[in-house]
């Protein structure tokens, strides 16, 4: 007993021990973080009135986090090479328009957040992050990603939404890992075959679609698919296909109908707003696990609704 107690006690002590040095990690301000440079592992500068980028930051060389966002930094000086333990950068929401040649050769790098500045180019040089798992570019001016996007062979997540492409490149289909892919309210219209190479993509959302091929449901670990206006006919054709779907959404997409998901078992939400739907019920009858269904702006019945709440009782319907 005496031993168990022991080991318990210990195992707290060196438990709050490591927290408290974790601690010290984390800083808040320049002025504080430069009174020990060589513990700086996370500084927090988030909307703090940055205009510019603080030089200091480059003497904090076992930096792993940085967050500069919200903010209204114009320019990301080209010293990055010298915070080589950097894996964390959020620099979303400031004014950045240019990215530096040694930001992009930082192979530590794992989290790139660029959202929400006025980028207009990526460089090629951005397949040298060759750790990199998340990047965020949505919100810029971008008008084309570079072929050497393809290198990034850990990549997980990538958010491209709200830009000005007008298709999806042919290197994002080679990155074989990636889960996750936003290409919402840009000038895409067509997903093309080569969509069913995303093998292990779980998460895409787009927009304005108007052709989508019958390859789209070979995503079979897909499980949340958003789609806004375009024409969505073609689409749910292949949803009862892709029987790992846990939430789909289909706003304004010109459907009158729904086919029967019976083999989606994991579906858990349904958002058809702003269609032409009228009945829906035969459907999703056997959808064990639906807990939401959103319906706004179709033509249903009150029949239709009450026959849904008194089969699927535990489905909270808004309409």
């Amino acid at each position: 007993m005496n031993k168990r107690f022991f080991f318990y006690i210990t195992f707290f002590l060196i438990s709050v021990i490591v927290n408290a040095q974790r601690k010290n990690w984390i800083y808040l301000s320049i002025e504080e973080a430069k009174s020990e440079p060589e513990k700086v592992g996370e500084l927090d500068l988030r909307r703090s009135g940055l205009q510019e980028f603080p030089e200091e930051i480059f003497n904090f060389t076992n930096l792993e986090e940085l967050f500069i966002h919200f903010n209204e930094i114009e320019e990301l000086p080209d010293k990055f090479n010298v915070l080589v333990k950097l894996k964390d950068l959020h620099s979303n929401n400031n004014k950045i328009k240019n990215l530096p040649k040694s930001l992009l050769s930082l192979e530590s790098l794992e989290y790139l957040n660029l959202s929400n500045n006025l980028i207009s180019n990526i460089p090629d040089s951005i397949g040298n992050i060759s750790n990199l798992e998340q990047l965020y570019l949505s919100k810029n001016n971008l008008e084309n990603i570079p072929k050497s996007i393809e290198k990034l062979s850990a990549l997980k997540y990538l958010g491209l939404g709200y830009n000005k492409l007008t298709k999806i490149p042919e290197s994002i289909f080679k990155l074989k890992n990636l889960k996750a892919l936003t290409l919402f309210n840009n000038q895409i219209k067509e997903i093309p075959e080569q969509i069913s190479e995303l093998s292990s993509l779980e998460k895409i959302s787009f927009s304005d679609i108007t052709s989508i091929p019958s390859t789209f449901r070979q995503l079979k670990n897909l499980k949340i698919l958003y789609s806004e206006r375009g024409n969505c006919a073609f689409l749910v054709k292949q949803l009862p296909e892709l029987d790992r779907l846990e939430n789909i959404t289909m706003i304004n997409g010109k459907l009158v109908e729904i086919p029967e998901l019976q083999n989606l078992q994991e579906l858990k939400k349904i958002n058809l707003t702003g269609n032409n739907i009228k009945t829906i019920y035969e459907s999703i009858k056997n959808c064990k696990k639906l807990e939401r269904l959103v319906l706004y702006n179709n033509p249903i019945s009150d029949e239709e609704i009450k026959l849904i709440k008194e089969r699927i009782p535990g489905c909270k319907i808004s309409i």
